[in-house]
């Protein structure tokens, strides 16, 4: 077996956890025990919803990202659900931060009508539920931006109804395969 010199394994260590790998492995863990979990329980249907719920969570994170808020990986909850923990920001961020979650998992849907259809009709339903404006769910938080005349706030509840409309057509789609 091959040794690492010691030098570039500390090197490999400092660049990884500058680029913040290390953070992943949260997610690495609590997202295996939530998929060897829902497929023990719910089976393909299971994984297929896990991974959307990776999509979902990924979407929130990836906009914090891009509106510079920091913001945690995504960890699993053991029985259903995730979340992604970011720092406060400004109200008109929230809500595409807010939308983001449910707009990824919309786009999760997309392979799973070909795939899996039942479990993108479940992806939908899902992802619909999400955008209730009912707190802590993330329509909630969309439904703040329709009172502010922020860009950010706008595009937004714009992705929101993206999302909804995606949602909707994979329900439809995925009803009739």
């Amino acid at each position: 077996m091959p040794k690492i010199p010691v030098g570039l394994g500390y090197k490999l260590a400092y660049k990884g956890a500058k680029l913040g790998l290390w953070k992943w492995g949260t997610t690495a863990k609590t997202g295996f025990f939530s998929l060897i979990l829902h497929s023990l329980i719910f089976g393909p249907l299971g994984v297929a919803i896990v991974i959307a719920t990776l999509f979902h969570e990924l979407g929130h994170y990836l906009a914090c990202k891009l509106l510079d808020v920091p913001a945690s990986p995504p960890v699993f909850l053991p029985l259903g659900g995730a979340f992604v923990q970011h720092g406060w920001t400004d109200p008109d961020k929230e809500v595409f931060i807010a939308a983001a979650g449910p707009f990824g998992g919309a786009l999760a849907g997309i392979p799973l009508l070909v795939i899996y259809p039942k479990a993108a009709v479940w992806n939908g339903l899902i992802q619909l539920f999400n955008l209730l404006p009912i707190p802590p769910l993330d329509g909630s938080k969309v439904l703040r931006g329709l009172w502010m005349p922020s860009p950010t706030a706008w595009i937004g509840v714009a992705t929101a109804v993206l999302a909804a409309a995606l949602s909707l057509v994979g329900i439809l789609m995925g009803l009739h395969a």
